[in-house]
């Protein structure tokens, strides 16, 4: 792991995915990527979202990048005042993790 994404890993505040905690998630935009300039986490996804928290729609940026190793990060930002941040480190099988993602991410609600 780089330096870059060592304090993403050791901030990780969720053991499930960033994702799990919402009923309706409406992509706004997504997409998904290699990044052939990074060497470790070269493999990305990137959205905005929708959400819908207890009927308060609202907005955030999600991004799940991964190495080739099986490593990964998750991370959601939450458009609101305090910028609620969650973060996962995905220390193995992030490929499938990666495709669980983007099968809740292609859901229709």
């Amino acid at each position: 792991m780089t330096d870059f994404f060592k304090p993403l890993a050791n901030s990780s505040n969720v053991n499930n995915s960033v994702l799990s905690d919402f009923g309706e998630i409406s992509p706004i935009s997504i997409t998904i990527g290699l990044n052939p300039g990074e060497i470790v986490y070269s493999k990305f996804i990137a959205a905005r979202l929708g959400l819908n928290i207890s009927g308060k729609p609202r907005q955030a940026l999600y991004s799940f990048v991964r190495d080739s190793e099986g490593e990964g990060l998750e991370v959601l930002i939450e458009a609101t005042s305090d910028f609620s941040t969650k973060i996962r480190h995905i220390p193995n099988n992030a490929k499938e993790e990666a495709g669980r993602a983007l099968e809740v991410l292609n859901r229709k609600e």
